[in-house]
């Protein structure tokens, strides 16, 4: 059976004063797939993946997430619908896996209460995920910067979200480890998570996405299976005929 839309943009154009970042976008993000945006630095990936995380409002159009803006929708509405992983995550130092991971279980809690039965599962169904039960009683610290990147993921994932948005989850990121965190996400996807993922490498998007998109100066140049938009005309037009030579 064919997942139905997540996310559904239509004609959206986001600005900062009179810079133009996103312009003329439509597209539909299938539920429990792995979609990765791509394209060079500056083609609005990022204020993309914000406008579906209701940080920023459309300057025209619409963006819709499970059929709400998210941009009016009460922030602990949508803590419980997505979380967000963004470009320069701080891994929380000083602590063990685990306290890092129940970290993602704040939208659930009340002011005075503390961890319910439900939380505790909700952490140990998120190390299990992201393959760190067997290091939930390490610090932090000791990790490698793949395990690190695992960790903020299973944080995320213990907010039960049904949308995860991650930006460059595998920036700064050698290729064993990058390899390694998109397993993870894939298998998420597979589970029934709806994954929208900004990347920077082509290969990995192709390896691992369901859908692409592709964009470049802020509008969408491309959308579907990565084979499709992949191509070497579409390369060339966005990102200039120097990125063939890159790819691998």
């Amino acid at each position: 059976m064919t997942p139905g839309p997540a996310v559904v943009i239509d004609r959206l154009a986001c600005r900062f004063g009179a810079i133009r970042a996103l312009e003329g976008i439509t597209l539909t993000i299938d539920a429990a797939t792995l979609h990765g945006l791509v394209g060079p630095n500056g083609s609005g990936k990022t204020t993309l993946l914000r406008a579906i995380a209701g940080v920023i409002a459309p300057f025209e159009g619409r963006v819709l997430v499970e059929a709400v803006q998210p941009h009016l929708t009460p922030a602990p509405v949508l803590a419980r619908m997505m979380a967000v992983l963004p470009q320069h995550p701080v891994a929380p130092l000083g602590v063990t896996v685990r306290e890092a991971v129940s970290w993602g279980r704040i939208p659930y809690l009340g002011r005075l209460s503390g961890a319910a039965a439900a939380d505790l599962r909700a952490i140990d169904r998120a190390l299990e995920a992201t393959d760190m039960h067997d290091l939930a009683g390490r610090p932090v610290q000791t990790l490698s910067g793949g395990e690190r990147q695992r960790v903020l993921v299973a944080r995320a994932i213990a907010q039960e979200p049904r949308i995860l948005l991650l930006d460059e989850p595998t920036a700064h990121l050698d290729v064993a480890h990058q390899v390694e965190v998109l397993e993870v996400v894939r298998r998420l996807a597979r589970e029934g998570l709806t994954v929208v993922a900004a990347l920077h490498d082509l290969t990995l998007a192709a390896d691992y996405c369901d859908r692409v998109s592709l964009l470049a100066s802020g509008r969408l140049r491309a959308s579907g299976l990565p084979a499709e938009v992949l191509t070497e005309d579409n390369i060339r037009e966005a990102y200039g005929a120097a990125a063939l030579g890159r790819r691998s």
